[in-house]
């Protein structure tokens, strides 16, 4: 149980900010993640190789999101409310713009820009909670730039 707790306390933000980049909502991430450490906790015994337990822990917790937002678990959030639930050092002049093209993303693409961008996970930690590729952590997030910059030029002209 302590090292379930060490694991917790190591994880939990990753979690957090996972399920927050599929719903697009702070409390409701958070509780995403929090029934998904309980989800792992009664399977543990079922994990036959724990050096997978990161991804095992992340495809749980993004398999939950997923499913709160095909149930409508997750009530729309509108752009101003996404903006008021991150910290305020983290939007700034054009970030509600930013925030709003993120926003627009497909789900995987806004998963890694949130990941890699809001919380600065690096390609590695990408690999484990995505349970990808590290090529295809980086193609993802040259695509979801590109889109972005696309999203972003439109908004301007407009």
């Amino acid at each position: 149980m302590e090292s379930f707790s060490r694991l917790y306390e190591q994880t939990y933000a990753d979690m957090v900010w996972l399920a927050y980049s599929v719903v697009w909502q702070w409390e409701w991430a958070e509780d995403i993640a929090q029934e998904s450490y309980a989800v792992v906790c009664r399977k543990l015994v079922h994990l036959k190789r724990p050096e997978r337990f990161m991804g095992w822990l992340a495809a749980i917790c993004r398999h939950r999101a997923v499913d709160a937002l095909r149930s409508r678990q997750v009530k729309t959030v509108s752009l101003e409310q996404a903006v008021e639930q991150t910290s305020p050092e983290r939007v700034s002049g054009d970030g509600e713009l930013v925030r709003d093209a993120v926003a627009r993303l497909p789900q995987m693409y806004r998963e890694v820009v949130v990941l890699f961008y809001f919380h600065g996970m690096s390609y590695q930690q990408l690999q484990q909670v995505l349970g990808v590729s590290q090529h295809t952590v980086k193609g993802r997030l040259a695509r979801a730039r590109k889109k972005l910059g696309s999203l972003l030029e439109s908004e301007s002209h407009e």
